[in-house]
């Protein structure tokens, strides 16, 4: 029984890894697994009742150029049969140190890559935290001192309140006195005329 059911190519290329006689593919099926690895269109394609994928089948017939290709093809190594095991798992269930040392190699390098990335984002991240709270401070300064000119121009506008009052009020005393004054001169006048 095929361990591949779904994809045709898939298939395929497990058909070539399951009837290979040794690790080594020779060089004509090699070719024609590149063939269907490249071409299969979703290399994570999980097949057969234990859902295995064809990164399981290349650990399980312990096929390091196979896993190799793979690999180059994007094949995801942490995807787990319904048994959870991965690639890793069967390459060491099979004792095949160089398949183990090629997977563990692969997932430090990954690792790495991460941990760089990480420390890239962080390093960006806290550059920008940095520029943004720069950005902060002089808005949260510009806020303060627009708060500033409106209080002192509520100020003002109180103190003009309070002077329109008192200049109102001088007003209203000047022009009671002008016309004390208008009357006198009326008077003063009306006199004179009476002379």
């Amino acid at each position: 029984m095929s361990l591949c059911r779904r994809s045709t190519f898939l298939k395929k290329a497990c058909e070539i890894l399951t009837s290979s006689r040794d690790d080594k593919l020779v060089a004509r099926d090699f070719e024609s697994f590149r063939y269907y690895v490249t071409n299969c269109g979703d290399i994570n394609e999980q097949f057969d009742s234990d859902q295995k994928t064809i990164g399981h089948i290349a650990a399980l017939t312990k096929n390091r150029d196979a896993m190799e290709l793979l690999v180059e093809n994007g094949i995801n190594l942490d995807i787990m049969d319904i048994y959870g095991t991965t690639p890793l798992t069967w390459a060491i269930r099979c004792n095949d140190t160089a398949m183990v040392d090629f997977i563990m190699e692969l997932k430090m390098k990954t690792l790495k890559t991460n941990y760089e990335k990480v420390k890239q984002d962080s390093e960006y991240y806290n550059e920008e935290y940095k520029r943004e709270s720069r950005k902060r401070v002089r808005s949260d300064a510009y806020v303060n001192e627009l708060q500033q000119d409106l209080s002192n121009v509520k100020r003002t506008r109180d103190e003009f309140k309070e002077d329109n009052q008192i200049l109102k009020s001088e007003v209203t005393k000047l022009t009671k006195e002008n016309l004390t004054l208008r009357d006198r001169v009326k008077k003063l006048k009306d006199l004179q005329r009476k002379k």
